[in-house]
């Protein structure tokens, strides 16, 4: 797995998902209610076929996104 580090600025509901470049879910790293600080999660990259993913954000108003590539 690969560890996937990000920061929440208040306490809120965090959701960290990885999908597919269709838009399907194919992996939920989080979802729950933190306080502020750093936070970790791992990225199950062995169980996950190469291509192109998007990995989603969501913590209070902010709302993230970045691509992620996995090659074989």
């Amino acid at each position: 797995p690969v560890t996937v580090t990000y920061d929440v600025a208040d306490a809120s509901m965090v959701t960290l998902a990885l999908y597919d470049a269709l838009g399907r879910k194919a992996a939920q790293l989080t979802q729950a209610t933190l306080g502020p600080g750093r936070r970790h999660a791992l990225l199950p990259v062995s169980a996950l076929p190469a291509g192109a993913y998007y990995l989603r954000l969501t913590s209070g108003s902010r709302n993230d996104i970045l691509r992620v590539v996995l090659q074989r």
